[in-house]
């Protein structure tokens, strides 16, 4: 029986990849919208910017907002993205 190599992921990994809530809440819209945000006011799939303020993403053209975490477990938590991963 041959030996498979187990690859670790250990916790320094994941802070690598997951440092802050703004990785975490890019990762979440990515997983989300693999193929970008439609936007229900410009109907088309439009660019979306991050907000500063809010854990929500804006659109370029009408600014309607859109929250990654709205219709999941993360919903209206008060614990940090970084956590909850």
């Amino acid at each position: 029986m041959a030996k498979t190599k187990m690859l670790k992921y250990t916790f320094k990994d994941f802070q690598r990849d997951f440092p802050d809530e703004a990785t975490c809440l890019d990762w979440l819209k990515q997983e989300r919208w693999p193929s970008g945000i439609y936007c229900e006011f410009c109907q088309k799939v439009t660019n979306h910017y991050a907000m500063t303020s809010r854990k929500s993403y804006t659109c370029e053209w009408c600014g309607n907002h859109v929250h990654p975490t709205a219709g999941t477990i993360y919903h209206k938590s008060g614990t940090p993205l970084t956590v909850w991963f």
